[in-house]
């Protein structure tokens, strides 16, 4: 634990100490920007809605089965979905409509959110080209891994790409 008495009065002052720790200081050139968000979130479709949603108790967890049939006695009955997982502008991505179809959907998701994050950032995606822009993702497959390895017993010409 840090001690205030123990640090003299200027040291509170340096721009690089906030909050009791001290902070980095990248040099020039090194600096790195969060300028735009996107997401989706359960019953949310972008981060606004989900924070309305928080601030207004809006219960987000449910009992719903579209999505998945929940017979196991040792799983929760109770979950979170995010609304729309199917939907996609093929043609804005450059995708086959076909290709799309098989697309995983959370790919689909990953896809639009890069895209809304860009435009939130007040950036034309077409201005990216070619510059020194980086996209860093949590993303996990292990939600339709079944589906796309196990299920599909129909040999498709886009089901390793989708």
């Amino acid at each position: 634990m840090l001690n205030l008495d123990e640090i003299e009065e200027k040291e509170l002052f340096n721009a690089n100490f906030q909050y009791g720790r001290w902070l980095s200081s990248p040099s020039a050139g090194e600096e790195v920007v969060i300028s735009g968000m996107s997401g989706r979130f359960p019953g949310s479709d972008n981060v606004y809605e989900f924070r309305d949603n928080l601030f207004n108790k809006t219960e987000l967890v449910t009992e719903n089965e579209t999505r998945y049939k929940n017979n196991h006695p040792d799983l929760p009955k109770r979950s979170a979905h995010i609304d729309n997982i199917n939907k996609l502008d093929a043609g804005y991505f450059g995708l086959y409509y076909r290709q799309a179809d098989h697309c995983n959907p959370e790919l689909k998701v990953l896809m639009e959110t890069v895209i809304e994050a860009i435009m939130d950032a007040g950036v034309n995606p077409i201005e990216l080209e070619g510059s020194k822009t980086g996209v860093f993702i949590g993303f996990s497959y292990a939600d339709v891994e079944n589906t796309a390895l196990v299920e599909m017993t129909k040999w498709q010409q886009f089901s390793i790409t989708g």
